[in-house]
């Protein structure tokens, strides 16, 4: 059927208006997009997708875009696991971050995020270093600048360095959550863990919520004799995406000392469960009953027979009275040369931990627990990593070293 030419001219005359309703969406469309990029409660899945439309937009202002490019870069490291895997996801955000800087190569706030980025997720610590020296020409006053040059000295284990940069940026910015908790893990590493205790509670103050700061106080709270903090640490650690079978040990320690027996014993459990080759839970668990009256020796020589010739099966053998102190250390010459030293510091703490539930001589148990502490001096309380998964104590016998600390301030004069 032919339109007539009077049809043709009304088109004409209202195209303008047809064409106004999608062009004014678009725009809208763009204005949410933008919105929903900067938006603070915006999910990460959410603003990935957001923030991929407006970097794309070359209508926008290169700065604009790359801010949006910077955000979706942030939002997809937010994605990354911490066990190495995700890689194309990394290259995605690194790749983000790189655009952005061409497109605004003079932005000290995206300079900032893409040093905090590789900081995190790549080892070239030097590299690292040199950026932030590079912000810091700029503003010496800068307190991401200084916390990240920190984050690389602690890669490169520069320990004394790390520490000065952090406090100076948590000086500069009182309210830092990060600055607070990188100081706890830097004190950590050089065993001053009454400081790091109380680094990781200011950061805790300003975040409670961080669960993960909970998990890594959790050491240093049992070395510097804040068993309360560590077991209700614990309490909520344990409940969260972080639990893990260390979190149990520490956690079955601090009611340990806390002399609530049933509890540790039901924590130690629960760490062997998840942990079959962690020994040293047995010997930690049997004491525990033992106090709590539900273990006798009779159970501790089935458990060395049980064990045969494997460690702690001497240290069984002992409790079970067939076995002598020298047994012990015996066995542990037998071990390969890289455990004797963590054995012997256990085994003191063994000998001495027994001694006070069946009554020993104090001269006795004094001597040992003296041979607890002094192999604390030697070899450290902890250690942590700021790599990867939030940072788990590794407990070269943090437990025995914490608990019979606290035993020989019990036994001073």
């Amino acid at each position: 059927m032919r339109r007539s030419s009077s049809f043709r001219g009304r088109l004409i005359v209202l195209m303008p208006f047809l064409l106004a309703g999608p062009i004014a969406g678009l725009a809208q469309a763009q204005t949410d997009y933008l919105s929903l990029c900067r938006a603070q409660d915006a999910t990460d899945r959410l603003r990935v997708e957001a923030c991929g439309f407006v970097g794309r937009d070359e209508a926008l202002a290169p700065e604009v875009r790359a801010d949006a490019l910077a955000h979706r870069a942030q939002a997809i490291s937010g994605q990354l696991k911490g066990d190495g895997g995700s890689l194309v996801l990394r290259k995605l955000a690194q790749a983000d971050f790189e655009e952005a800087l061409r497109l605004a190569p003079n932005d000290l706030d995206i300079k900032r995020r893409y040093l905090a980025f590789n900081n995190h997720w790549t080892g070239k610590a030097d590299e690292q270093v040199a950026t932030a020296n590079a912000l810091l020409a700029e503003n010496a006053d800068d307190p991401d600048a200084l916390l990240q040059r920190g984050l690389a000295y602690v890669r490169k284990g520069d320990n004394e360095r790390a520490l000065a940069d952090v406090i100076k940026a948590s000086e500069l910015d009182p309210k830092s959550v990060e600055a607070f908790a990188t100081m706890g893990q830097i004190l950590t590493n050089m065993m001053r863990n009454e400081e790091s205790y109380q680094a990781y509670s200011k950061a805790l103050e300003l975040a409670p919520t961080r669960d993960e700061i909970r998990l890594w106080r959790m050491g240093p709270a049992l070395v510097s004799q804040h068993f309360e903090a560590a077991r209700e640490d614990g309490k909520v650690a344990l409940g969260g995406q972080y639990a893990t079978a260390h979190l149990w040990d520490v956690r079955g320690a601090a009611n340990y000392v806390l002399q609530d027996y049933k509890a540790a014993a039901g924590d130690f459990s629960e760490q062997l469960k998840l942990d079959r080759l962690g020994v040293r839970a047995l010997v930690w668990r049997f004491l525990a009953q033992y106090r709590d009256g539900a273990a006798d020796k009779g159970e501790a020589a089935e458990k060395a027979k049980e064990l045969n010739k494997n460690w702690p099966s001497a240290v069984f053998a002992f409790f079970a009275g067939t076995a002598t102190e020298a047994d012990i250390f015996t066995q542990i010459e037998q071990a390969p040369v890289e455990l004797q030293a963590t054995r012997i510091a256990q085994a003191h703490f063994y000998i001495a931990e027994w001694g006070l539930a069946t009554s020993a001589p104090a001269t006795s148990i004094k001597a040992h627990l003296v041979a607890v502490r002094d192999a604390g001096l030697a070899f450290g309380m902890a250690q942590t990593t700021l790599l990867g998964e939030p940072a788990v104590v590794n407990d070269n016998d943090i437990l025995e070293m914490a608990v019979g600390a606290a035993r020989l301030q019990e036994m001073a004069p």
